[in-house]
Order: structure tokens, then C-alpha cells, then sequence
């Protein structure tokens, strides 16, 4: 054998080393291209489960705002009837105090009638005795 075949085997024995390495790297990129996609496909399915999450609580919380202003139109609603309510109290009241005033009024005109009744019996008790 001579040099230049003994060369020519090295020589071609690198090509074939630097040609398996090559497949080999490109194997690995693939195998990193493919992590790299399942990890951006797992990322965006969680980014739809988080987006998913954020629209049920938004959802939750509009429920929320919109029971939370119904139950302020309900006790508007009812600050209102209980206003109603005393408003009527005081005018019963007031209906009451002028009825009691009107009443001892009256009781006060039987019990002057009755003295001026009772008076007149007796002056004409004394003047037909």
C-alpha cells in the first residue's frame, strides 16, 4: 500500500465520520425542533386554558356586579317603601293628635253640658218645690 491510498482511506473515513456526525446533528435538531413545537403546542393549549380561566371569572364577575346592583335597586326599593311607610306613620300621627284633641274637645263640651244640665235640674227641682 502506499501513502496515497493510506490517505485516501483516512480521507475517506473522515468524510464518512463528518457525514454520520452531520446526520447525527441534524437528527438532534429535529429531535429539539419537534421538543420545541410540543413545548410551544403545550404553551399555547395552556394560554388557552389560562384565556379560558380569565373568561370564566369575567363571566363570574359580571354575575357578581349584576347581583350586587340588583340587590342596590332592592334596597333603594325598599329605603323608598320604608320612607313611604313613615311618611304615613306621621301623617297617622298627626291624624291621631288632631282626632284626641278634637275628642277631648268634645268631652270637655259633655262635661260642661252635663254641669250646666245638672245646674239647670236643680234650679228647676228648686223652683217647682
Amino acid at each position: 500500500m502506499s501513502i496515497q491510498n493510506i490517505m485516501n482511506v483516512c480521507f475517506a473515513i473522515c468524510i464518512t465520520l463528518f457525514i454520520y456526525q452531520n446526520q447525527q446533528l441534524k437528527s438532534d435538531v429535529e429531535l429539539l425542533e419537534f421538543k420545541l413545537d410540543t413545548q410551544e403546542g403545550t404553551k399555547k393549549i395552556s394560554d388557552v386554558n389560562n384565556l379560558t380561566t380569565l373568561l370564566e371569572l369575567e363571566e363570574s364577575i359580571e354575575a357578581i356586579n349584576k347581583s350586587m346592583e340588583d340587590a342596590l335597586i332592592q334596597r333603594r326599593m325598599l329605603f323608598k317603601r320604608n320612607d313611604e311607610i313613615v311618611a304615613k306613620l306621621n301623617i297617622d300621627d298627626e291624624r291621631e293628635t288632631k282626632n284626641t284633641k278634637t275628642l277631648n274637645q268634645v268631652i270637655e263640651a259633655i262635661k260642661f253640658n252635663e254641669k250646666r244640665l245638672t245646674d239647670l235640674a236643680k234650679a228647676l227641682g228648686d223652683y217647682f218645690e
